[in-house]
């Protein structure tokens, strides 16, 4: 499957993306997929838990 998608998005770049950008992509589709695997696990901490954590009001932005 992994193979599959790597070869799909190499095949959507440019022909004349270098191998930085490549490996770029590739890093890139590797985050968003174990990000997509902890979401679905629930091996996520949502905002507001951070936020309190931290001290921060929920009414007040996290980053300006």
């Amino acid at each position: 499957m992994v193979k599959n998608e790597a070869v799909k998005m190499i095949s959507t770049m440019d022909e004349n993306a270098s191998m930085a950008d490549i490996m770029y992509r590739l890093y890139i589709l590797d985050k968003h997929q174990k990000a997509m695997k902890d979401i679905q696990f629930e091996r996520v901490t949502p905002h507001h838990t951070i936020k309190n954590s931290l001290g921060v009001r929920n009414d007040a932005p996290f980053m300006d």
